[in-house]
């Protein structure tokens, strides 16, 4: 806070104007942004940040830790198209193992 007031005192509105400029550009050029975590762990990021990273309003991320940081991307689903015919195979086949240990265990119970 002391910094901007003497920076607008000493140089004026132009030159402050254009240090912010360049701060905010050297940030969306190096893609690095300091943030703040508030209250409850909420960090709020910045529109350049969402807009790049592809983060849209009531979206989700994904939060990853590796080593000592943390990973935030969007959540993309993959969609998978299912062949219902083959899920029903699969689950009958299934269903016959499990019948015969049934079987199996029933024949060894009356024995």
């Amino acid at each position: 806070m002391y910094v901007l007031l003497i920076c607008l005192l000493s140089f004026g509105w132009l030159t402050f104007l254009r240090l912010v400029s360049l701060t905010i550009s050297q940030q969306f050029i190096y893609g690095t942004f300091i943030l703040k975590v508030r209250k409850r762990g909420v960090v709020v990021l910045p529109k350049e940040l969402r807009t790049k990273a592809g983060i849209e309003e009531d979206s989700e991320v994904v939060a990853e830790i590796r080593g000592n940081e943390v990973l935030l991307r969007p959540l993309k689903p993959v969609i998978v198209r299912v062949d219902w015919a083959a899920v029903e195979k699969i689950l009958g086949e299934e269903n016959e193992v499990e019948e015969e240990k049934l079987r199996e265990v029933l024949k060894e119970l009356r024995s």
